[in-house]
């Protein structure tokens, strides 16, 4: 969806886990940043023992990883 204001980029994966992204209507490559965010998700939520679908991601690793790579980006 896109609007002059902003463009909104949803990625769902195969167990139905939605991200949604809202950026700047300008902005280009936002699969690639769905794709960072995925693998980070991949990384570091669903391969932690402690951590189950349908709570919410309240994971340390995962935030630092996304925000240093967002960062970066």
């Amino acid at each position: 969806m896109e609007s002059s204001f902003f463009r909104l980029t949803v990625f769902q994966t195969l167990s139905g886990t939605k991200f949604l992204l809202f950026t700047d209507p300008s902005m280009p490559n936002t699969d690639v940043l769905m794709k960072g965010v995925y693998e980070r998700y991949a990384d570091f939520v669903c391969k932690n023992p402690f951590w189950q679908m349908e709570m919410p991601i309240r994971i340390d690793a995962w935030e630092r990883s996304l925000n240093q790579w967002l960062t970066r980006r």
